[in-house]
């Protein structure tokens, strides 16, 4: 049986963890012990989620607003949401405020989900795991073992993170260059920003890249659709529909395959009923989509 002074402290106790509760159902923590404004959730629904392999979650905690935060939360890792609907951005720096700055500007964005990286090598160390997105990094690494480097040294970075399409590359220059703007937009980035910059200005060109990596994961998508339906074509198909591509009539396809033309008819109908199409057109554009010579 508890004394009313246990009693007391016992439902103080309860009020507080209650009101803790609360407060991370509506996705909010505030400062343990500290009377202010409530401090944002990290992995609050419909936000940013900030990933960086240089940050602990106390020193996000203590950018974002300051004080501690409970225990239980301290060491929670990062829940990744479901990506439908999401977009992605990966920074990456060696620098870790410059990193940070970065990351603050281009964090607004609700459906944004962005991760950072120290260094280029360990981005490409995990690329093949990665969602497709956009790679925001600097021309020059700050921390190179001589302190000097090839000015041009992420050239072939973005040539291998542009070869997929999966990924869309902006390089921000910190002196104006136009040499590394040029080597980079030869190499295969989609912008070229002067850092620093105005956040607009940096945000619609994240746009810009994801538009194009949508586009390109569109057009992947429909030439893995045609190779398909060309290889379920049978080799005799295949013969008649590359006369098609060449401007042939049945009659000079039947020459070339030693059939008859009625026959080629036969194979054309089914060819292009394999494919789904019911035109020459259609069918011919299936043909280059996959790409098929």
């Amino acid at each position: 049986m508890m004394n009313t002074e246990e009693a007391v402290r016992e439902r103080a106790i309860r009020e507080i963890h209650g009101q803790y509760l609360m407060h991370k159902i509506n996705g909010y923590v505030r400062s343990e012990g500290k009377i202010g404004p409530p401090i944002r959730k990290k992995r609050r629904r419909g936000h940013a989620v900030f990933l960086d392999d240089g940050v602990n979650s106390g020193e996000f905690w203590n950018e974002r607003g300051g004080g501690d935060f409970p225990a239980d939360d301290r060491d929670s890792p990062v829940e990744r949401p479901p990506s439908s609907g999401l977009v992605y951005s990966y920074v990456i720096d060696s620098d870790d405020s410059r990193r940070a700055a970065v990351h603050r500007m281009i964090s607004g964005r609700p459906d944004m989900v962005t991760r950072s990286y120290r260094d280029r090598g360990a981005f490409l160390a995990e690329i093949e795991r990665l969602d497709e997105g956009c790679v925001i990094f600097f021309d020059q690494e700050t921390e190179r073992p001589d302190g000097h480097g090839n000015p041009l040294s992420f050239v072939p970075f973005i040539r291998d993170v542009s070869r997929n399409r999966r990924f869309a590359c902006i390089l921000l220059a910190v002196q104006r260059d136009m040499r590394v703007a040029i080597e980079a937009m030869k190499a295969g980035a989609t912008d070229c920003l002067l850092y620093p910059c105005e956040e607009t200005e940096i945000v619609s060109s994240i746009d810009e890249a994801l538009d194009l990596v949508k586009q390109a994961a569109h057009n992947n998508a429909a030439l893995v659709e045609a190779r398909q339906q060309i290889d379920r074509l049978t080799a005799r198909e295949q013969d008649v529909l590359h006369g098609l591509m060449h401007g042939k009539s049945n009659k000079m396809i039947a020459l070339d395959l030693a059939i008859s033309p009625r026959t080629v008819e036969i194979y054309r109908a089914h060819l292009m009923e394999k494919l789904g199409t019911h035109s020459l057109s259609e069918t011919l554009r299936v043909a280059f989509a996959a790409g098929f010579i």
